[in-house]
């Protein structure tokens, strides 16, 4: 379909349709949002799974006023419910003018609009149902997981406009290519973050370095074992599904007693883009939509990724992590697709580019396992101050 923007047009158009039907339904199911009280509180707005998994134990514990709204209909079982059915009725009113746009266009803005065109056609049904909402629910602050898409950047727009303090509490690891800052506060896990977000602050938002939220939460300890005996295979959004396949069949064939797991990426588990490994004999499926990534982590000794975040979290706990890369990976984001955090050049995970690599460096650590804990200190203060929730929390509650 990206070849033929006629037909992703069209196809991108009738998805946008199909978010106002499906949304109705939600709405109708789900309307407690729009009856409930939110003045002077502070609302944790999830727009995810993983967005969840960072702020859900920060609103456990925090201890004034609050409400949780999710944005995710999929993973949302106990909180609020946002739905997108409000923005599009009052999009509509938009829809003809914004589709006689496009034609003129430059082209890569055309070609990034008709790609994302269920969203772009949403843009001022969000702009005039958040200035609604805000005005009248008129909540004290909003935390967010979040700050570098479209619902978040208007949401914090129109927050400022009522002067609602905003906090941007870091998931998962950034780029060079990230939006600057637009929060009040932004609440980091490390200098690595902040040395990237600090060249551009133009906005002057207070940076504060608390550490990773949903490590503090989890009971784990340090893997101290000096031999290998599991290894978890993490899949991203953009690893191609023909080298994890002939990924997991050499490692069977070259690594028989080890134990093997593969997790795929959330949005993945809800494709089933990985089914056909959901009953194999010898590789155990960990859903990330269901099991934390630090429940998942305490099982293995080594992990293998792309560009992920867990190849962090798994250098916090001393899994041995190593970034595999090949010419298949998938070119999803406007951004360089190798090595995008940093992780080999900050010598945090170990450089594999084919399936021989990976042998090689497993057969090296097999029965050798390194200490490799320090290696993530720059990503992640976690290890300088374990109390990453209560800074969290302080820094909300009395600013």
């Amino acid at each position: 379909l990206y070849k033929f923007p006629l037909l992703l047009f069209i196809k991108n158009l009738f998805r946008f349709f199909l978010i106002g039907i499906w949304h109705a339904i939600l709405t109708i199911k789900n309307f407690n949002l729009y009856l409930k009280n939110c003045y002077n509180k502070t609302i944790f707005l999830s727009l995810s799974k993983n967005n969840y998994n960072v702020l859900e134990p920060l609103y456990n514990q925090f201890k004034n006023e609050k409400v949780f709204i999710s944005t995710d209909y999929r993973n949302n079982k106990e909180y609020l419910l946002l739905t997108k059915f409000f923005p599009f009725i009052i999009s509509l009113f938009f829809l003809p003018l914004n589709l006689i746009k496009i034609p003129f266009l430059n082209k890569s803005i055309k070609k990034r609009t008709i790609l994302f065109l269920h969203e772009y056609l949403l843009n001022d049904g969000y702009n005039i149902f958040f200035d609604i909402f805000l005005k009248y629910k008129n909540p004290s602050k909003i935390v967010i997981a979040n700050d570098h898409v479209q619902i978040t950047r208007i949401i914090i727009k129109k927050a400022k406009k009522y002067n609602i303090k905003t906090y941007y509490l870091q998931n998962g690891c950034i780029t060079k290519i990230f939006p600057i800052l637009s929060t009040d506060y932004a609440l980091l896990e490390g200098d690595y973050s902040k040395d990237i977000y600090s060249i551009k602050n133009l906005n002057k938002t207070k940076i504060k370095i608390i550490g990773m939220t949903k490590v503090d939460n989890h009971s784990y300890s340090l893997n101290n074992k000096s031999t290998l005996h599991s290894i978890g295979i993490c899949t991203t959004a953009t690893t191609a599904f023909n080298d994890i396949e002939k990924m997991i069949d050499f490692l069977l064939k070259h690594f028989k007693n080890i134990n093997f797991f593969l997790r795929p990426h959330p949005s993945e588990m809800i494709e089933n883009k990985y089914k056909t490994f959901y009953n194999h004999s010898s590789v155990k499926i960990s859903n990330s939509n269901k099991t934390h990534p630090i429940e998942f982590l305490n099982n293995v000794d080594l992990i293998i990724s792309g560009n992920s975040a867990i190849l962090l979290e798994a250098a916090l706990m001393n899994i041995y992590p190593i970034y595999f890369f090949t010419d298949n990976n998938i070119e999803k984001y406007n951004d360089k697709n190798f090595d995008r955090y940093g992780f080999i050049k900050n010598k945090l995970a170990k450089e594999a580019t084919s399936l021989e690599d990976l042998k090689i460096i497993i057969n090296n650590v097999i029965n050798a396992k390194p200490n490799i804990v320090q290696n993530a200190i720059y990503y992640c203060d976690h290890l300088k101050n374990k109390d990453s929730l209560t800074k969290a929390n302080s820094i909300i509650a009395n600013t």
